[in-house]
């Protein structure tokens, strides 16, 4: 996947599935990750969705499975942080 001539993924798409995860958090539990972990956030209403990498992500974190559809919106759209 290239983004803006970067090249942001280059994995088969089962393995970014298992790889990568989303959380909705709070802006203040979003600050208190990890940033090695971190690899987009968007903003919403109510909070944040944050895409982790789940090797990084500490185990407290209610990460779930996400698509990857959701996953290049993020890391194109969302930004890291």
């Amino acid at each position: 996947f290239l983004h803006q001539g970067e090249l942001k993924l280059l994995e088969e798409k089962d393995r970014l599935i298992e790889e990568y995860g989303i959380a909705h958090l709070s802006e203040t539990e979003t600050a208190a990750l990890p940033k090695d972990c971190i690899k987009g956030v968007r903003k919403n209403p109510y909070g944040v969705d944050v895409l982790l990498d789940m090797k990084k992500a500490p185990s407290h974190i209610g990460a779930e499975r996400t698509s990857l559809e959701e996953i290049i919106l993020l890391l194109a759209k969302g930004g890291a942080q």
